[in-house]
């Protein structure tokens, strides 16, 4: 009887054990996990151009450090090396009040997973240049991207 017992218990034990480890896991991933919340006009500018549907990506966010990162050795940080304007197509941000990081999870794959033939590059008006720039379309409901096409100056 008494051995009976000392397995219940033993088991019952770990249950306990498992429980609060698996809790303490849990706790630690929502803590890890950043709810972080984004205005458009915080991760981009409206250049003076008087075109209000026009957004520029500012530097320093970190949109443009992901967006870097994932586009690696496709882009080209000279803003002599703008070519052309290089449309992103089927990728559209829903206009909204309030952003999270993952709305802009497409485009991010966008950069990373996108012709690996073409470069990027920075350009952009007024001494601001910017790695994208964004139309706000109201009939769609929806942003469209843009980026600069660069040529390669450093290719011999």
């Amino acid at each position: 009887m008494k051995r009976r017992n000392f397995l219940k218990n033993l088991f019952k034990g770990a249950a306990v054990a498992t429980v609060a480890v698996a809790t303490g896991n849990v706790a630690k991933a929502i803590t890890k996990e950043e709810k972080e919340y984004f205005e458009i006009t915080e991760l981009f500018n409206q250049p003076y151009t008087g075109n209000t549907n026009l957004y520029c990506l500012k530097q320093g966010t970190w949109l443009e450090k992901e967006m870097l990162n994932a586009l690696g050795d496709k882009f080209i940080p000279d803003t002599k090396a703008f070519s052309f304007y290089s449309p992103v197509y089927n990728i559209y941000l829903p206009i909204k009040d309030i952003y999270t990081k993952s709305d802009f999870e497409a485009i991010i794959n966008w950069c990373k997973f996108g012709s690996p033939f073409d470069k990027y590059c920075y350009y952009g008006m007024e001494n601001n240049p910017s790695l994208c720039r964004m139309y706000r379309d109201e009939r769609k409901g929806c942003y469209k991207f843009d980026f600069y096409g660069a040529r390669n100056l450093y290719k011999i």
